[in-house]
Formats: C-alpha cells, structure tokens, sequence
C-alpha cells in the first residue's frame, strides 16, 4: 500500500471510521474517475438488537447521526485530495444524484463491494464479515493514485436465509420462480416488479417491487 493510501486509511480511521477501503472503478461508466475511497461506520449493536419487531426512535436517531457522521468523514476526504493536488467528489446526501425513484447512479454499497469491505447479500445489502448488514457506508470518487482492493470478498451467505426471517418489515422473500404457486412467482409477476439494468438484456435474480404513494392523501 503506498503512503498516500495508508496515510488516508489512517486519517479516516483517527476521525472515527470503522471501515475504509478503495476501489478500482475506471470500468464505471457513470464516472470519470477510476478511483473510489468506501468508508464504513457500524451501527449501535444495542440499537440494531431493539429493531426485532420495527424501528424505533433510538434507531431514528442512530441512523441519521450515523449518516451525518458519514458526510463529515467523506468531505474531509474530498477536501484533503484537493488540497494534495487531486480531483474529488465526496458522495455525501448533499452531493449524491438521486433519482424520482430513489436511485443512484453509483450506489455506496458496490464501491464497497469493489474495495474489499464486504460482499452483496441475499438481501441486497452489503454484508462485511466484521458487522454483517449492521453498518452505514459512504464514498468519494478520485483521480489520487490510491493502491486498490484486488480481491473482493466472494458472497459466503451460501443457504442462509436469515435475514428474511429478521426483516421486520417481511420485506425479503426467497424461492422457486418456476414454482407457479409460489410467493416469489407471484410477487415477480406483479405490475411493480422490475429488475435493474434491464435495458442491457440482463436478467437479474433479484425483483424489487416499486412503492406505491398516494399523491392524494385526502382520498384515503
């Protein structure tokens, strides 16, 4: 690992990082930069443990001081790279696009996949062998030199199931899409069912179900 690398992992890591990695993304069309820094802070074991039957107030609050503590760590990052020389963009709430449908056009959750911090789960999360699912990440696109993860992690979720039977929400459900009778047939089948990068002639294995709002509350 060079010193610009091992310098930013030790600086993020003394400002209350738990998590920091980097990715190699000049492969990325959504960017012109080649080089991402993912960085991860795990959520209160305490608060994670009280959410079996649905989030409550401490979660509320833990999720959102987390996420701000996020915005802090990626600027700081952005704002060292420009003063060392380099190009930058912290994707923080502020500065990450999001679609109408909530979308992103690099989500935090790949560039940290690509630095080594965890795998995809079944749940479509990533999953890092240090917290599991429990931990909030952020990122900062860059142009620095930074020596990058060669080897992701391969998926080890295997036949676990487990998240679908801790989701308080029932909001994972796995299964047999041939089995015509089955609860993932018909969820598939549903007119809010789409996958992602349809449109390059993938067939992803994971169906997402669009939400519905009412725009007119008062018909309820």
């Amino acid at each position: 690992m060079n010193e610009l690398t091992s310098h930013i992992r030790e600086m993020l890591h003394a400002c209350g990082a738990d998590l920091v990695g980097f990715a190699d993304i000049a492969d990325v069309e959504q960017t012109d930069y080649p080089k991402a820094i993912a960085v991860g802070i795990k959520l209160p074991v305490s608060v994670v443990r009280d959410i079996e039957n649905g989030p409550t107030a401490a979660y509320h609050e833990a999720y959102h001081d987390t996420n701000h503590r996020l915005d802090e760590l990626v600027t700081f990052a952005e704002s060292y790279l420009y003063g060392q020389g380099y190009g930058a963009y912290a994707l923080s709430r502020k500065n990450a696009p999001i679609s109408s449908d909530n979308r992103v056009p690099i989500p935090h959750k790949t560039i940290a996949y690509r630095a080594g911090l965890g795998w995809i789960g079944k749940n479509n999360l990533i999953i890092t062998p240090e917290f599991g699912g429990a931990v909030r990440i952020s990122s900062v696109l860059t142009d620095a030199p930074l020596d990058t993860c060669r080897s992701p992690i391969p998926a080890r979720c295997g036949s676990c199931k487990i998240c679908t039977q801790a989701c308080p929400a029932g909001a994972i459900a796995f299964g047999d899409l041939n089995d015509q009778l089955g609860e993932v047939a018909r969820l598939a089948a549903s007119r809010r069912g789409y996958g992602l990068l349809e449109d390059l002639n993938t067939r992803p294995r994971v169906i997402y179900l669009a939400r519905v709002r009412n725009p007119h509350p008062a018909l309820e």
